[in-house]
């Protein structure tokens, strides 16, 4: 019977780089609430819900509260470097 093949130590060690990549690096889901007039940003990971009036304003909120929601969720210090990406989505509405 034929065994299957042992991981190399190049291939663990690429898997942890990766996973620690991920670990610094959060979507950050954002649409336009027409109803509400508001745009609204979300990322579970991190739980972040938040609102603002214009899409810089809500960037800069996400940003500024951010750092502290990374620590309180447990992936590190304030301090550390991380990534956030911006998602935006939007809804097609029919018009009548």
């Amino acid at each position: 019977m034929r065994r299957p093949p042992r991981p190399c130590q190049a291939a663990t060690m690429w898997v942890t780089k990766l996973s620690e990549q991920e670990m610094n690096h959060f979507t950050v889901d954002v649409l336009f609430d027409a109803e509400a007039d508001v745009w609204v940003a979300q990322c579970d990971a991190l739980g972040i819900a938040t609102e603002a009036a214009d899409y810089e304003a809500l960037t800069r909120r996400v940003w500024a509260i951010a750092p502290e929601m990374y620590a309180a969720n447990g992936f590190g210090a304030q301090t550390d470097n991380f990534r956030l990406a911006f998602r935006h989505t939007q809804e097609a509405h029919a018009v009548a």
